[in-house]
């Protein structure tokens, strides 16, 4: 029996305040509301793809019982992540471009480590390649295991593939486009489209677009329960 949810992500799901000052309640809160089940969060700023696959690995190796339902939010393609011994052999992901004087020596050597892995080998082709096999891979594992799962994409390229892919790995679709982040742009669901009484440039979600997304996986959700 299905008693809780369990979400996967980066800021776009973890976030529940901006240093706008604008209020919101996040998608996660409004979805348990919805549906009437509590949830867990994997959801850390910053994640990449490879890092937020990893947690649903291990979080479904743990779901025995298969009591959860995966909502899965994958990110920017353009992030790397990977175990490193820089860090206590945890796994880091990286998405920061800049050093800065406050950052610790490990946080300047992955830094920098992720400038010329962007600047020599990212391929935006690779980069799409390998999105495809990793979300393949693992939706497949956690089908094979009797999981339930939605699955949603932000990057702005989540157009590009095919149908099939998009069905076997169950994504939600938000009108014309496979990717969130390109319907708030349209739709001005983004805290930075709220003008200029924003003191700050902010990216992530405002409470409309919260609203907005709870109401649709909250409808792709009722099914699963």
């Amino acid at each position: 029996m299905i008693n809780k949810l369990q979400f996967f992500g980066c800021s776009f799901t973890e976030l529940e305040s901006s240093i706008t000052g604008h209020e919101f309640v996040n998608y996660r809160k409004l979805i348990t509301n919805s549906v009437q089940l509590p949830h867990i969060s994997h959801a850390v700023s910053g994640k990449s793809n490879q890092h937020i696959i990893n947690d649903i690995y291990l979080a479904a190796k743990q779901d025995r019982f298969c009591e959860s339902i995966f909502v899965i939010q994958y990110t920017f393609f353009n992030r790397l992540g990977m175990y490193s011994d820089l860090l206590d052999d945890s796994f880091i992901s990286m998405c920061r471009r800049d050093v800065t004087n406050d950052m610790t020596e490990s946080e300047k050597t992955i830094t920098k480590f992720y400038q010329d892995w962007l600047h020599n080998f990212y391929s935006r082709r690779n980069a799409l390649l390998e999105t495809e096999k990793q979300i393949d891979m693992v939706s497949a594992w956690l089908l094979a295991n009797g999981k339930k799962f939605i699955s949603f994409g932000y990057d702005t390229d989540m157009d590009l593939f095919s149908k099939s892919f998009y069905d076997k790995n169950q994504f939600v679709k938000f009108g014309d486009t496979y990717s969130m982040y390109v319907k708030a742009i349209a739709d001005n669901r983004r805290i930075s489209d709220l003008g200029p009484i924003e003191q700050f440039n902010d990216e992530h979600l405002n409470k409309g677009g919260h609203e907005y997304l709870a109401h649709i996986l909250s409808e792709k959700i009722r099914p699963l329960k």
